[in-house]
């Protein structure tokens, strides 16, 4: 894993029903043969619509919670170009991934990506050379805002 945690490049950004926000909520994220996010779009809470986004494939991906370490560190806050779906250019975590296994990146993933998805607790990096697909769902409450004794 790379552990470089310099600013990254975005670029203009990566145009989807979540570019703006205003607020993404993490909800799950399912490793099972494709990689599935869920999270809640949200204008004023309670108030929000759950969308899933789908990796059908992917070469590896990471979650960080943004209190466990510097993940929001690495935006450039002032940018305007920053939203919360990104596409990372000059990854330095796809150079990472081609030094320490250039077989692998060569010839299983040689047009890699580096999607990233900004929500207000997680950011969820993914290398794909495919775009996931996004879709409106049926709301899905997160499981930490639900009364333990239901």
């Amino acid at each position: 894993m790379n552990d470089d945690w310099t600013k990254l490049d975005v670029g203009s950004g990566w145009q989807t029903p979540l570019s703006d926000g205003p607020n993404l909520q993490f909800v799950s994220l399912k490793d099972d043969e494709a990689l599935i996010l869920i999270v809640n779009k949200t204008s004023q809470y309670p108030q929000f619509i759950s969308y899933q986004i789908t990796w059908p494939s992917y070469c590896a991906y990471r979650n960080q919670w943004e209190e466990l370490g510097p993940a929001w560190s690495v935006w450039d806050q002032s940018s305007p170009t920053t939203g919360c779906t990104n596409i990372v250019l000059n990854s330095g975590w796809i150079a990472c991934m081609r030094e320490r296994s250039p077989y692998f990146m060569e010839t299983l993933w040689p047009k890699v990506k580096h999607f990233v998805i900004s929500t207000g607790d997680f950011i969820t990096e993914i290398l794909s050379e495919d775009e996931p697909s996004i879709i409106q769902i049926e709301n899905v409450e997160p499981s930490w805002s639900k009364n333990p004794s239901e």
